[in-house]
């Protein structure tokens, strides 16, 4: 059998981001991936990031990691699995509330993922 990268047509999350310490957060997720009718997978992990430099800085570079759970629902059946990943990311701010957060994670289910998310800042 030969390898092959599969592209997700669609992937939507909506993960809050509540701060523990100003330098730590957790981030719980759910993902949903949709890549045909016959393939599609949801994602739950609770994930943990770390601020790498803190204070009021335009450009702020954090690590992010977690492990959860993947429900997989394809044409020959579905299952559970686990799913783990870490990575690094930004917060670009924009204005002094909204900010572009690109991220890359590599892991176990997605293998890779790339993502640029828009935020905003509720308080400071």
């Amino acid at each position: 059998m030969k390898p092959s990268l599969t592209c997700i047509t669609g992937r939507w999350a909506a993960p809050p981001r509540f701060y523990l310490t100003p330098r730590f957060s957790l981030q719980p997720e759910l993902v949903y991936m949709y890549h045909s009718p016959g393939d599609k997978d949801w994602v739950v992990v609770p994930a943990f990031a770390a601020v790498l430099r803190s204070g009021e800085k335009r450009v702020v570079p954090y690590v992010i990691g977690g492990v959860g759970l993947l429900y997989h629902r394809g044409a020959f059946g579905s299952g559970t699995s686990f799913s783990a990943g870490v990575g690094l990311g930004t917060k670009i701010f924009l204005s002094e509330r909204w900010y572009l957060a690109p991220e890359v994670r590599v892991g176990w289910e997605p293998f890779l993922r790339a993502t640029v998310g828009i935020g905003y800042v509720l308080r400071h």
